[in-house]
């Protein structure tokens, strides 16, 4: 019988590996990338990326790989975490800034500043398999957590572009505040905040009706791109040699789970430490697991 691992993680708001164990962080002055081991609040690692001027920075959803787009060459420098170097570069256009990766890994969606157009990577081949044109001067990338849509901070006509993944083309086009350049989709999927920063706000966008139903004054200048702290969210591994299909949702989750396996299988629930607080044996196909209590722990 195959025995799962289901490990409960800390969104945090740095770019973080899938274990929430280290913090990948863009230098652009001297064109490297520190890796940060948040055990310990120290680099062990510097990754040179070239006379790149390496900006926006994501890591893939199983922590393999992490994605620097490179202002200079206009390149995207694919980076391995198991040796911390890099492993391809891939030619996009100039003017990169903001670099997003789909939920499930498959896509790398990257903001081309020079063209005003978001160049969709696919991550198999390491090519640009999509370029689809949104507002001017696009800055800030997100991807939603269902990985439905991918929403684009375009400062150079103040709109967010917001982008069907299924069909590579903008469904919606919503004016925000001035210059906007952040973004950042809620765990939820409901809201999308942006950062204006050229008139002080933060943009709420509500994502069904996608129309701003907020303007929040903040500080001067904001250019962050925000992710959220969220309650817990799921990270699946599977260590058995033969493929299993497996699906587990809502993700991120914060009451109930679900899993669906096609086969018998003994699961496992861990905190980020490592420690089991539930083992159970996954009789029938679909398994709903009240996890409130187990998260209050």
């Amino acid at each position: 019988m195959k025995k799962l691992f289901i490990i409960f993680a800390l969104l945090a708001i740095i770019r973080f590996s899938s274990n929430a164990q280290t913090a990948y962080i863009t230098n652009s002055n001297d064109n490297t990338v520190s890796v940060i081991n948040v055990a310990t609040n120290t680099v062990s690692a510097t990754i040179s990326i070239g006379t790149n001027n390496p900006r926006g920075i994501s890591v893939s959803p199983d922590g393999s790989k992490v994605y620097v787009t490179n202002d200079t060459y206009g390149t995207v420098s694919v980076i391995s975490t198991a040796t911390n170097t890099v492993s391809a570069t891939i030619a996009v256009g100039a003017n990169l800034f903001g670099v997003s990766v789909s939920p499930n890994g498959g896509k790398v969606y990257v903001a081309t500043g020079s063209t005003n157009t978001v160049s969709v990577i696919n991550t198999a081949t390491n090519t640009v398999s999509a370029t689809i044109a949104v507002g001017a001067s696009p800055i800030g990338v997100s991807v939603s957590p269902d990985g439905y849509k991918v929403y684009i901070a375009n400062q150079g006509d103040n709109t967010v572009s917001v982008i069907n993944t299924a069909t590579n083309t903008v469904s919606a086009t919503i004016a925000v505040g001035t210059y906007p350049y952040g973004v950042s989709v809620s765990p939820d999927g409901y809201n999308v905040y942006i950062a204006n920063r050229g008139d002080n706000t933060v943009s709420v966008i509500n994502t069904a009706t996608n129309t701003v139903s907020a303007t929040i004054a903040v500080g001067n200048t904001p250019l962050a791109f925000g992710n959220f702290i969220s309650s817990y969210t799921t990270v699946l591994a599977s260590l058995s040699i033969e493929p299993v299909c497996i699906a587990v949702y809502p993700n991120p989750a914060s009451n109930n789970i679900t899993i669906e396996s096609p086969q018998q299988a003994i699961i496992e629930i861990s905190n980020i430490q490592g420690q089991v607080i539930k083992t159970f044996e996954a009789i029938e196909n679909k398994t709903n697991i009240d996890i409130t209590a187990k998260l209050s722990q």
